[in-house]
């Protein structure tokens, strides 16, 4: 036991600097976890699990987030299913409230007034216009543009909703108060021309810019979701009813009445001398 413990360690440790330096390994990929050899998706699997018994997994006060963020779609070459995931990045990863809309009169010049009237702040405005660059930013107004007219190369139609994505990430760095990363915190990083977006080793944030987000944010408006684990949440005093079965171990444990007597001390004084 003591050596799969150890082993599990090493491999939580290993897939912490594997996701801010490489890409996802393949999930059937066998490695080794003390004397057997395990697929990689299984060895994930029982960190969820050893995970869930410990915290009872991640979970969001309601009535923390405050503001929107805002996603107008002015173009049909990138269906906005394909960008789903960029919205759940930024769901996951920054914990904002976001609409998605479709909007045939946004523009250039009335980006800010287009977001506004969308109950937004801070918006990523996605258009086809072959006379704009591929990004444009205007963080003191909260806002930037996609441009994916200016997303391919060689006529590279199926590889749009790619380089859209991470251009959506981008935009909404910049939008927000972030500026280009160091080396290798994934989609803020310096490009210059379409092909370089294929280059980034993820579709989502680095670790410096999770850290800038709570602080740039509030200027415009927005409040982030207050995010804890279910034990945290317990303690404190907020935690929603049980949903499973390690929350529920959980609950019962933190509310339990103590088994021994609360011992209360009785009050000193101190004699004035």
């Amino acid at each position: 036991m003591y050596k799969l413990i150890i082993s599990l360690t090493f491999f939580v440790c290993s897939l912490s600097c594997f996701a801010q330096t490489n890409k996802p390994k393949d999930p059937n990929e066998l490695i080794k976890l003390g004397n057997k050899m395990v697929a990689r998706k299984d060895v994930q699997e029982m960190l969820r699990r050893a995970n869930l018994k410990k915290t009872g997994g991640h979970i969001r006060k309601q009535g923390t987030a405050n503001g929107y963020v805002v996603l107008l779609n002015n173009q049909s070459k990138v269906e906005l299913n394909d960008l789903n995931s960029a919205i759940e990045t930024l769901d996951k990863q920054v914990k904002v409230q976001i609409k998605v809309l479709n909007d045939s009169k946004v523009n250039l010049f009335n980006a800010k007034e287009s977001i506004k009237k969308a109950g937004a702040q801070v918006g990523v405005i996605i258009l086809d216009d072959d006379r704009l660059p591929a990004l444009l930013s205007a963080p003191e107004e909260g806002w930037s543009i996609v441009n994916v007219a200016k997303l391919k190369e060689n006529n590279e139609e199926s590889i749009l909703p790619h380089r859209a994505r991470r251009e959506v990430l981008r935009a909404f760095g910049l939008a927000a108060g972030a500026m280009y990363a160091a080396h290798g915190d994934f989609v803020l990083q310096p490009i210059r021309k379409p092909s370089d977006l294929d280059s980034l080793k993820r579709e989502e944030f680095g670790i410096s810019m999770l850290r800038i987000f709570p602080l740039s944010l509030p200027y415009y408006g927005i409040t982030p979701w207050y995010q804890t684990t279910y034990s945290k949440a317990c303690e404190e005093g907020w935690a929603p009813a049980p949903t499973n079965e390690y929350q529920k171990v959980i609950w019962d444990k933190i509310h339990a009445m103590p088994t021994a007597p609360i011992k209360i001390l009785p009050e000193t004084k101190k004699v004035k001398e």
